[in-house]
């Protein structure tokens, strides 16, 4: 018994199937060939697919900015009401950019759980925020220039903070003037 494999078209994707036959011969194939030459390129192609997988997959997406996404979570449930939300894969700059705003009452307490993987935090609303976002790409912050980011980021002089990430750790803007250190910026919250 001879086992070939066939390659079927449904909606345009590729499919292997198994052919078992008992009379394998030559005329079969070339008759195969003959009525399908069209689909040899495809069938070449599929043949590389399953000898190289890794290199021809396209569908599989990459997390660029983590702390971006997660961001992007807590802005999009606050906005529906939402009491908690899970926010994956966790990350040390993730917790101390939650921990800042924590500290000023913007978010309640969350919860980081490992599941022997990325891990991942659960964090519970207040209702009280109003936009967070990443400033990407991170730019230098010296104390300077700190007036006119607040201006341009925040919507009132009192309201909202700026994360930075110094040297001395993870902190707001505010935090950063009394320590007088710069750095770089991470995002904002208000």
């Amino acid at each position: 018994m001879h086992i070939l494999f066939k390659w079927s078209y449904n909606y345009g994707k590729p499919q292997r199937k198994l052919i078992y036959r008992k009379d394998f011969s030559e005329e079969w194939v070339i008759s195969f060939f003959k009525t399908s030459w069209i689909f040899f390129p495809y069938c070449i192609a599929g043949v590389f697919y399953f000898l190289f997988p890794p290199y021809c997959r396209t569908g599989i997406m990459v997390r660029m900015n983590v702390l971006a996404d997660a961001l992007k979570c807590i802005n999009n449930a606050e906005k529906r009401g939402k009491r908690q939300v899970l926010i994956r894969p966790c990350s040390k700059v993730i917790v101390r950019f939650l921990t800042v705003m924590m500290k000023h009452g913007y978010i309640g307490e969350f919860e980081i759980i490992d599941d022997h993987r990325a891990g991942k935090i659960v964090v519970n609303l207040t209702g009280r925020l109003n936009k967070c976002g990443v400033i990407s790409p991170r730019f230098d912050l010296q104390l300077k220039d700190l007036e006119k980011w607040q201006n341009n980021l925040l919507p009132s002089r009192q309201f909202g903070y700026i994360v930075l990430t110094t040297s001395a750790g993870i902190m707001d803007h505010e935090e950063a003037r009394r320590k007088h250190t710069g750095g770089k910026i991470l995002g904002f919250f208000f």
